[in-house]
């Protein structure tokens, strides 16, 4: 049996946990206004955060974090890879993975990520 604690790390990315504020809005609903949030986690490849609309996985959405320091938030397609009900809750968890991050962006989240201190 594997112990889940000594278990190697399988993502491509380290992340970090931490409560940032975004906005996100499905492609396609540009006269709707973005919903606001906070993220759960992040990395270089994808961000997980609370939502309390459910979005089916496959979505792909807009998504802008800023991050401390930065006058003007990233900005990123992500897709739904995916959404859990929160337990004792009507929101949702939802996992997405950034589509074309731009370079500078994975560079600035990258940074971010350097200075935190360790999960």
């Amino acid at each position: 049996m594997v112990n889940p604690y000594f278990e190697q790390e399988r993502r491509k990315y380290p992340r970090v946990y931490a409560s940032i504020p975004m906005q996100f809005r499905p492609i396609g609903e540009f006269d709707k206004l973005p919903h606001d949030t906070i993220t759960r986690d992040l990395s270089e490849g994808g961000v997980r955060f609370s939502s309390d609309k459910f979005i089916p996985v496959g979505t792909r959405i807009i998504v802008n974090v800023l991050l401390e320091g930065h006058r003007e938030p990233l900005r990123s397609v992500a897709k739904i890879i995916w959404t859990r009900k929160q337990q004792y809750s009507d929101n949702y968890e939802v996992g997405c993975q950034f589509m074309n991050l731009p370079e500078d962006a994975r560079s600035r989240i990258g940074k971010f990520i350097s200075h935190q201190p360790p999960a």
